[in-house]
């Protein structure tokens, strides 16, 4: 669908539904045989009965006592009886505004009503808190940094603010000039600690926000499932959701609509991640001790938002307490030790937060070292530390710096083998509110990926190395305009430093170094059009620009380097731009249920080069667009029904989507990454498409809670060059998903989660035969189609168990106990295939085939784990 046919789409829903609006509420009658009392009373009764709300400025008299004939009379005729001629009105999204025509200027100057939302407890910023005037059946979403402003006509609200998780707070008001209000919420004790309890503002967000394809879970239901070590997390819990794949046992990468893994952005306070890993991609490294909140976009992406062409997963870290100091932390048999401590740098003013954790494998080994000499030098641990400060200066700007710093070491003596690989991220960020609605953020952050592979004893000695450093600057504005319409601008420049691969022994296996500028601009816009309809339409513009020094290669039709420029320090030598519209709708049908659409376009500039089949592996390498290789471009429309049950206490949706993948890149047969210095020829770009339907059912209060999702989904290539130029299935294309997580509270002191996953297996190419060539002893196999075989369907089980101690240590210490069981019916899902021989052959006699080995690395295994609060 084109943009202009997207254009006339919208129009020709939204232009008579507006006018309509207008008419339908003034031209309605209202059954009531009469009517005494106050102008005022009048009116209450009058929208009761009507379905809507009237809005008008304090400086109406509505103290007046009336008597009137109201039979069957339409609301226009009643407001002339009332007001005798003397007040204007107007009706819009689902209210009727009163103005009166003596003082119309002064009456219609809108006032606005802003502040910041937070934590009572800790004094951390609540992001996208609700906030509702009763009056007006209007509200607002606080922004991503706890900001919230409304403009509204002069008059007596009622406001309401509410929080997932948190007590609803109720404050009426008389608005009679701009309003500063910050508000503290509480979190909600009436509940026996349930994983989300919300107001029914928040509940009804299902139904009524514009957006469609987001999921934000709430860090105490991702510390409730039971995942692999008894360790909490959130890539884990992220790979539980419709349309999210991955491939082979215990991986943190994961695949998102058929994007491949590399389309994911991962940010962490702003900053991204390139490599979420540790312990060999069984557990990531986002320590939820750490962790404020999470929202997830796979579809319905915001303009502001732009560099991957698949999904956005936005964590940001806690801020520390404001009020007093406050700690956890944990021991765990498999995810080592942690502990965390936020306190105030000044009460109410600043506070921060630092947070460590760190397997302890390693001093196993260092004892055993001493008695057992192949245990000798043994390191293998990961840690992370994570920290954050924060301090108002005043109300108009606040200051944040945070980091992150971890690292997974891997040394073997015994096979001269030694693995590393770390991030790093950095973030300063400054909020300044301009004025009480345009509020900005001016944000700063470095990022940085590397690893490194030694084995210097090898018969080819390899001391591998690749890393990726960002710089990056952005500015976002969000003017609240006014109870209808949210502007949100800003732009980005990104400076990218690429090491793609150098080898310590032998240079002429190095992958020549190279930098690049990403930058971006964007415009979006929030709109509420008559009493159904919301629309969040936008456009980003993106430009990337390759920088030397570097060596770029020419290949002729045969990919072979037919010949090589060099470019200096500093000269630039390729430009792409792009274009990237984006548009999200909501047509409400009643207050359960809506039709949500949606249409976003997303360059990607970067690619991430890695032809293992193994859920991890070492060798991945970041690499950029140029002259050899075209940005990624990635269509994707979806459509979706939201409905809300049990007074919005379960929601459900259904959402199909159809995704167009240009530039899509793929690999040569026996392509290789690694010790590669021309891996571009090695390179195939074509084609791709992927399309599904995702059903999703959550129930999100009282005791038992969690979601149960049914995708099904095919993600397809086409590549010239690659099985004959005919489509084939991506490795990631599992056609059936189904995914069941449940918490159930059953006491103050227990509580127990289950989790189930199902998938259909992924796709890998096998040989179909093997044939000896001129008597040689080892066996050449044949292979047919490319992914033409699948890995047997994947499906597990996990459960855990959790007891809080009702009694503090030295009235201070929670204390809690969890046990958790990976695999919990012993299911060998398969980690690979290899080819090779028959592995299951007993015989004596050798056997000449060359086949596929399935490799399982898991059984069943019980963890536990031991917290701590205070």
């Amino acid at each position: 669908m084109s943009k202009q046919q997207i254009q006339l789409f919208i129009l020709l829903l939204v232009i008579p539904h507006s006018i309509r609006a207008q008419n339908d509420l003034l031209s309605k009658r209202i059954q009531l045989d009469s009517s005494n009392g106050t102008i005022e009373e009048v009116l209450d009764r009058i929208s009761e009965h009507g379905g809507f709300t009237f809005s008008y400025s304090n400086q109406l008299d509505l103290t007046k006592n009336v008597h009137l004939q109201i039979d069957n009379q339409t609301v226009r005729s009643l407001l002339d009886q009332l007001f005798s001629g003397e007040v204007q009105y107007v009706a819009s999204v689902n209210k009727i505004i009163l103005y009166s025509k003596r003082d119309k200027k002064k009456d219609t100057t809108d006032l606005t009503i802003h502040g910041s939302l937070k934590d009572i407890n800790t004094g951390e910023a609540l992001y996208g808190a609700n906030v509702w005037i009763k009056e007006l059946a209007t509200g607002v979403s606080g922004n991503a940094y706890g900001f919230y402003a409304l403009t509204v006509p002069p008059g007596r609200y009622t406001l309401y603010f509410s929080y997932v998780g948190y007590e609803t707070l109720k404050k009426e008001i008389k608005l009679q000039k701009d309003l500063k209000m910050d508000v503290e919420l509480s979190a909600d004790t009436t509940e026996l600690d349930v994983i989300e309890i919300t107001s029914d503002a928040a509940l009804k967000k299902n139904v009524f926000s514009e957006e469609m394809s987001i999921h934000r879970l709430s860090i105490e239901s991702i510390e409730n499932m039971p995942v692999f070590g008894a360790n909490p997390d959130v890539i884990k819990s992220i790979q539980l959701l419709p349309g999210v794949t991955t491939v082979g046992e215990g991986s943190t990468g994961f695949f998102v609509r058929g994007g491949g893994r590399d389309q994911n952005l991962i940010l962490l306070d702003e900053a991204p991640v390139y490599n979420p890993s540790h312990f060999l991609g069984f557990l990531s490294v986002f320590n939820t001790d750490a962790i404020n909140n999470m929202t997830f976009y796979k579809g319905g992406i915001p303009a502001r938002h732009g560099g991957r062409a698949s999904s956005i997963l936005d964590i940001r870290m806690k801020e520390g307490n404001t009020r007093e100091f406050t700690g956890s932390g944990g021991i765990s048999l498999v995810g080592g030790a942690k502990l965390t401590v936020g306190a105030p740098i000044r009460k109410g003013k600043g506070s921060f937060m630092m947070s460590g954790r760190r397997t302890y494998a390693d001093p196993l080994f260092w004892a055993l070292g001493r008695v057992e000499p192949l245990a000798k030098g043994i390191d293998l641990f990961f840690y992370d530390l994570n920290a954050k400060a924060n301090y108002t200066i005043n109300e108009k700007n606040r200051l944040f710096i945070s980091g992150y710093f971890g690292r997974d070491v891997n040394t073997l003596p015994i096979l001269d083998f030694d693995v590393r690989w770390g991030n790093q991220t950095g973030t300063l960020r400054w909020n300044h509110l301009f004025s009480n609605r345009l509020f900005s953020n001016f944000t700063l952050t470095y990022s940085g990926y590397d690893y490194k592979l030694d084995i210097p004893a090898a018969q080819v000695p390899v001391g591998w190395e690749s890393t990726i450093r960002d710089i990056n600057f952005k500015g976002d504005f969000t003017l609240f305009a006014n109870p209808t319409t949210t502007l949100n601008f800003g732009l980005q420049s990104i400076h990218h430093s690429f090491n793609p691969g150098s080898n310590d022994f032998d240079p002429q296996f190095n992958v020549p170094n190279s930098n690049a500028l990403e930058s971006g601009v964007y415009l979006s816009m929030e709109k509420e059009i008559g009493s159904s309809i919301s629309l969040e339409a936008g456009v980003r513009g993106s430009l990337f620009q390759n920088i030397g020094e570097t060596s770029v290669f020419k290949f002729d039709d045969d990919f072979m380097v037919v010949d090589t420029t060099q470019y200096t320090a500093g000269e630039w030598y390729k430009s792409r731009h792009n274009l990237e519209p984006r548009l999200s709708a909501r047509f409400l049908i009643d207050e359960k249920q809506s039709i949500k659409v949606s249409y976003n376009r997303m360059a990607q500039y970067l690619h991430l080069l890695a032809n293992s089949s193994l859920s991890f592996t070492a060798f991945d390498v970041w690499y950029p667009s140029g002259p050899n290789i075209e940005p990624l471009l990635v269509d994707q429309i979806t459509i979706g029904f939201f409905r809300n049950f049990r007074n919005n206490q379960i929601e459900a949706s259904i959402e199909g989507y159809y995704k167009n993948i240009d530039n899509q890149i793929d690999y040569k047969d026996f392509a290789r990454i690694a010790f590669n210095p021309v891996l571009e020829g090695d390179l195939r770009t074509g084609k791709a498409w992927s399309y599904g339907i995702e059903f999703f059912l959550k129930k999100k209060t009282g005791k038992l809670t969690g979601w149960m999702s049914y995708t099904w989904s095919r993600a397809i290539h086409k590549i010239p060059g690659i099985n004959n130029g005919g489509s084939f299935p991506a490795i990631y294309d599992q056609p059936h998903k189904i995914a069941i997580t449940s918490s159930y509270q059953l006491s103050k002191k227990f509580s127990f989660g289950a989790n189930w996953t199902y998938n259909t297996g992924g796709p890998l190419t096998l040989p179909v035969e093997s044939y000896t060539f001129e008597g040689q002893a080892i066996p050449v196999p044949v292979y047919n189609s490319r992914n033409a075989s699948r890995l047997p369907d994947y499906h597990r089980l996990d459960l855990s168990a959790k007891l809080n101690s009702q009694k503090k240590i030295k009235d201070k210490i929670k204390v809690a106990y969890v046990l958790s069981v990976y695999n919990a019916y012993a299911r060998q899902n398969a980690l690979a295939v290899f080819v090779g021989d028959d592995l299951s052959n007993t015989d004596d006699e050798a056997d000449p085939r060359v086949v596929g080995n399935k490799v399982s690395l898991f059984s069943i295994i019980p963890t536990a784990s031991l917290l701590f609060s205070f």
